[in-house]
């Protein structure tokens, strides 16, 4: 049985300050001036203790929305406007980039500039090797960049930048993580606790949301979650024999609330993966495993079933969206009437590869930072909107942003990209195994966590919050796979 330290009442208090911050603060300049705020103190915490100043750093990025809950609702605004004010710490910003992105940069450059001041460049050599594979990927993608220059009608420096922030994000990230482990030898269990703190939080705080808009008779479609980190939670505890259990994996679910096809499809692939995961964690066990087989079939659908049953009864109107988003899935994918966003995905595609079939270099390396595609090859049967691409791309006819993770990696960096972010990606999966098969307790959970945060990782590309945590775990699971068999091998010695 494993066992968590769940500080309730802090986190309650917690929910209460961030349910007020996303539902009232962050519609008023107020809410810009506090994000100001937590960014001058995270920087003020983090100089003085690295491991509050991490802790913090987690928590802020975490628990802050990344949009207004009624987003959907003002969906026919933001494609008239183009934007929707609102100032939470991720969408407030300072010189054209969120407060969020600038603590990862700056904090990852103090993490690193900490290690060039002492003189202390002693790393693992797989770490050294990982951050020579995104080294080499960059040069790869500046050598594309260059390549491709001549070729182009437009060159955006903006959006060359944001290409580049996957790189920079990686690299800042295992520096912020390597400090971490210098400073706390209990990293490995200290972050999984951290992250099973701040799923209780949101958990807490979208109950406080449900009951809110019941009580002001104003559903919203959104719960201002955080399904990319936390539905890793919800399967790895389906795995594991977790304390509290069925108290914690509501709570991680209601962290997770989103609804979408790209969500249901990530579930689908990761209910897959949890029966490759139980058979492979308890395959001397047959009578286990078939026993946590039976436990999650009960879970899934009692998981399934009362929340549907929920919104069909008080919340018509969401209950009518999930239906709506559930329909590509029975219906649209089998008939070839498919909504408009799941289009544009296959006709991003089509394009880039069309395009790419014709310039080899580009099929190979890609098209580089600030790399773009157009529909010429295959034209859209309808008009795009704000609610697709920025209004400057519209306006260009050109696109650097592409909304699934094989379109951005192949139009940016070819075949070679690919094959290297996939490899990145499944390396979580694969250092997770190794330390969920040898070790027990929190270890256990966090290697459990890696394997199914894999999945979500593969949509790290637009992220910069699940590019850090994807690459904060990484590092920590190579520390700890070498710590142990470091270990292993003094024993057998």
């Amino acid at each position: 049985m494993i066992k968590l330290e769940i500080n309730w009442a802090v986190n309650f208090l917690v929910a209460i300050i961030f349910y007020i911050i996303t539902d009232f603060l962050s519609y008023y300049t107020l809410g810009a001036l506090l994000s100001f705020v937590f960014f001058i103190g995270l920087l003020a915490v983090y100089c003085k203790n690295e491991v509050k100043g991490f802790h913090l750093l987690i928590y802020l990025l975490l628990l802050s929305p990344d949009h207004p809950r009624n987003l959907i609702e003002d969906l026919d605004l933001l494609k008239e406007a183009g934007d929707i004010t609102y100032y939470s710490f991720i969408t407030t910003k300072f010189a054209g980039v969120s407060l969020s992105v600038w603590s990862i940069l700056i904090v990852g450059a103090i993490a690193f500039l900490r290690k060039v001041v002492k003189g202390n460049f002693k790393l693992p050599k797989i770490i050294v090797n990982i951050i020579l594979i995104v080294l080499i990927s960059l040069a790869l993608a500046l050598l594309s960049t260059f390549l491709d220059l001549t070729s182009r009608d437009v060159v955006d420096l903006k959006f060359m930048f944001s290409d580049f922030r996957i790189f920079l994000t990686l690299v800042l990230g295992v520096f912020i993580a390597v400090g971490y482990v210098g400073k706390n030898s209990a990293y490995v269990t200290d972050f999984m606790q951290l992250l099973v703190n701040i799923s209780v939080i949101i958990g807490l705080k979208s109950i406080m949301f449900v009951a809110s808009d019941l009580i002001l008779a104003s559903p919203k479609l959104m719960l201002s979650t955080q399904p990319y980190i936390f539905i890793a939670l919800v399967f790895s505890y389906l795995v594991l024999d977790v304390k509290y259990k069925y108290l914690l994996l509501p709570l991680a679910i209601l962290a997770s609330v989103k609804i979408s096809r790209g969500e249901i499809a990530y579930i689908m692939m990761e209910a897959l993966l949890l029966i490759f995961v139980v058979a492979l964690l308890y395959k001397n066990s047959l009578k286990k495993v078939t026993k946590v087989y039976s436990k999650n079939a009960l879970v899934g659908l009692i998981v399934v079933a009362l929340p549907v049953s929920w919104m069909a009864l008080y919340n018509e109107y969401l209950f009518n969206f999930l239906v709506y988003k559930f329909s590509f899935f029975t219906t649209e994918i089998w008939s070839g009437d498919v909504a408009f966003s799941a289009s544009t995905r296959m006709y991003e595609f089509l394009n880039i590869v069309a395009f790419q079939m014709e310039n080899f270099r580009a099929l190979i390396i890609g098209r580089g930072l600030g790399g773009y595609f157009d529909f010429t090859f295959f034209p859209l049967g309808y008009e795009l909107g704000l609610s697709d691409f920025s209004s400057k791309e519209l306006e260009l006819g050109v696109f650097f942003k592409p909304h699934f993770f094989i379109n951005f990696v192949l139009l940016k960096f070819g075949l070679t990209g690919l094959l290297l972010y996939s490899g990145l990606c499944l390396s979580l999966a694969y250092q997770g195994y190794r330390l969920a098969s040898k070790s027990d307790g929190v270890k256990k959970l966090f290697g459990v966590y890696a394997i199914f945060l894999c999945i979500y990782s593969f949509n790290m590309f637009w992220q910069p919050i699940l590019m850090l945590i994807s690459a904060i775990t990484l590092t920590f699971l190579f520390y700890e796979n070498i710590t142990r068999r470091n270990f292993e091998k003094r024993l057998s010695d």
